[in-house]
């Protein structure tokens, strides 16, 4: 059997979920608007965070956050909870640690995919493209578009 990165929890399977345990892990459910419980659920990015991650974060903040690949304490340490994140996520995604990338947001891994994909197509694969999408909005717009033929230098 495969040793797997973070421990499973194979007793959890026989017992009932404790929901009110779960809800104390949550510290944003204790909140309350007008003596009444309120649970804002406004943002993908944390707004419902469990105290364990929080402090993850803090503890990561404190005596880790640092350049990687540095000769230093602190990014020796970045480095191995860099490490210990790809061998979580490829156990989840059962795939290789080096498959696994992290990134700043999807949006900037998005963009940063786009334009790595983006060098690798042929302009006879680009340029029709644009100019069907450039022949459907100035359609749409009641505009007229003329074609223009591009020398080799693409001018």
């Amino acid at each position: 059997m495969e040793k797997m990165s973070t421990p499973a929890l194979h007793e959890s399977a026989s017992k009932p979920l404790d929901s009110a345990w779960v809800r104390a892990q949550f510290p944003s459910l204790q909140l309350q608007v007008n003596g009444h419980p309120a649970a804002f659920l406004d943002g993908p990015a944390g707004t419902q965070m469990p105290k364990q991650v929080m402090d993850a974060i803090q503890d990561y903040l404190l005596n880790a956050n640092a350049n990687t690949c540095g000769a230093f304490l602190t990014s020796r340490r970045n480095d191995a909870a860099i490490a210990s994140a790809r061998a979580a996520m490829a156990d989840f995604f059962h795939c290789e640690k080096d498959e696994v990338v992290f990134g700043q947001n999807m949006t900037t891994i998005t963009f940063a995919l786009a334009r790595a994909i983006g060098r690798e197509l042929k302009p006879r694969f680009e340029r029709p493209q644009a100019e069907n999408y450039c022949e459907h909005k100035t359609r749409r717009r009641g505009l007229r578009f003329e074609r223009r033929r591009h020398n080799q230098s693409g001018r």
